[in-house]
């Protein structure tokens, strides 16, 4: 009788434990440290919208496979790098410690120019590409 109590509740003891049990995602795996380089790789990643539409088809990666590359034996700099010439990275990014310490900030869709306003109420466009010469333009507007 002892011997199929026992049997009984090591029957359920692993029944409980595999219909609780979670599968850890290769990002669950990596320490707090890691998870953080794999977030900011992550999160830079140009959106769908934003993509270059330079007839590169980058696919974004998840934060799992961005793990699984580090897991798989590669550096994060050479995870960076090979992300940054695939497309998956903007290209103005310059280094890796420049995502993880949260100080790049990409490049709005603005032209470059910057309007420059006088006292006199006249107003100077600087910077702006000239399609022409490929140059800088400055224009004056009057008010």
């Amino acid at each position: 009788m002892p011997n199929i109590l026992v049997l009984t509740l090591l029957v359920l003891a692993v029944a409980i434990g595999v219909a609780g049990a979670q599968t850890a995602t290769q990002y669950d795996k990596l320490s707090p440290g890691n998870q953080k380089i794999v977030d900011a790789l992550y999160d830079a990643q140009p959106t769908p919208s934003a993509a270059p539409s330079s007839g590169s088809t980058a696919n974004s990666l998840s934060k799992d496979d961005i793990a699984a590359m580090h897991q798989e034996g590669k550096g994060w700099g050479v995870i960076f790098k090979d992300m940054k010439a695939n497309g998956q990275l903007p290209p103005d990014v310059r280094n890796l410690g420049q995502l993880v310490s949260g100080k790049y900030q990409p490049q709005s869709g603005t032209s470059g120019s910057t309007t420059i306003t006088t006292a006199s109420g006249k107003s100077q466009v600087v910077g702006k590409p000239d399609a022409a010469s490929g140059g800088v333009a400055a224009s004056v507007e009057a008010p």
